[in-house]
């Protein structure tokens, strides 16, 4: 279950907090977490951030209605497909070393990504424009199989699990990056669009109930993990309101 349910979060604070509440109310008995993944055959190594989200187009797409009926390309995620159904976009799920061509031949008109990959992998060069919408913060794991870790010896299961940079060092590292990307982006004849407090709106009530689809997709423990987000942003909300008293 990805962190990525639409404006859940409104600032990094939110996904700071929301992540610190998840480690906490996830490991009460053991890691929860983990155990989710082993089920699976694989083991948690680490949480990593990716970003924030944004829509990237051939043209600007300034509101949900300028992504109505284009075809914008999906990551394999549940989220991403509800968010394009939810803007009237046709999605089309493809990987990544594919994107690239289907922008050159008109196959796609766009999709989302962060402003890091973006710029890296030369999507911005095909693609020049750029939404700002932030409409979800985005984050991976980093994961192994689960036979093959058991089966390691204690040592060596010790030098990996302390060979990752830890969650903060990691995080300012990312966010930083992306901070230095964004600022020059005009570098790269990327056009950038930020939506005024109105557009913003806009996008905020087209994808309104698009957790509710998310929920129903993933199954499982998504409604814990759902119910733990909106608790983490109330807590730092309600934090926010004390400071400021």
């Amino acid at each position: 279950f990805r962190l990525a349910v639409p404006f859940i979060q409104r600032a990094l604070q939110h996904s700071d907090n929301v992540a610190m509440l998840l480690r906490s109310s996830f490991a009460a008995t053991g890691k929860r977490f983990r155990a989710l993944f082993a089920q699976k055959g694989l083991y948690l190594f680490q949480w990593v951030e990716v970003g924030w989200l944004n829509i990237y187009g051939l043209k600007p797409m300034a509101t949900p209605a300028d992504a109505a009926g284009l075809r914008m390309r999906v990551q394999s995620s549940e989220s991403a497909e509800i968010l394009m159904k939810s803007l009237g976009a046709e999605y089309l799920q493809m990987e990544f070393a594919d994107v690239i061509p289907a922008l050159q031949t008109g196959l796609i008109s766009g999709g989302e990504t962060n402003v890091v990959l973006y710029q890296i992998t030369g999507l911005a060069g095909e693609a020049p424009h750029m939404t700002f919408t932030r409409h979800s913060f985005d984050t991976g794991v980093v994961v192994g199989n689960l036979d093959w870790y058991n089966g390691l010896p204690q040592r060596r299961q010790d030098i990996i699990e302390k060979a990752f940079v830890p969650s903060p060092e990691a995080r300012l590292g990312i966010r930083t990056m992306a901070d230095k990307v964004e600022s020059n982006l005009d570098a790269y004849g990327v056009i950038g669009h930020y939506p005024t407090p109105a557009q913003r709106a806009l996008w905020k009530d087209a994808t309104k109930d698009n957790h509710k689809a998310i929920i129903a997709r993933v199954g499982g423990r998504a409604q814990d993990v759902y119910d733990a987000m909106v608790r983490g942003r109330a807590e730092f909300d309600a934090l926010q309101q004390g400071l400021s008293r």
